[in-house]
């Protein structure tokens, strides 16, 4: 589980801007600014974000299962949860 904020330059967001995830071994899931923007389940574990962004701090939160077998949907859950709450 990674989560960050990147200050976005307001030039950039005229480009066509992907979230590129690099190796990952299964599936990875991806929020930005709280917002669920969908499973990335092969690769290449890209999605566009350009819509999603503002010339302001976007925060990305990204979750990996590194095999299919990594997580059930409850364990999925249950670490998110921990993780919004500054416990994971």
């Amino acid at each position: 589980m990674s989560e960050n904020s990147v200050e976005v330059p307001a030039a950039l967001l005229q480009e066509r801007v992907l979230l590129d995830c690099g190796n990952v071994g299964a599936a990875a899931k991806i929020w930005v600014k709280d917002t669920y923007r969908g499973a990335l389940p092969w690769a290449p574990f890209a999605i566009k974000v350009t819509d999603d962004l503002r010339p302001a701090p976007n925060r990305f939160h990204v979750v990996v299962a590194n095999t299919e077998a990594s997580w059930s949907p409850k364990e999925l859950q249950a670490k998110l949860n921990l993780a919004r709450s500054g416990c994971g």
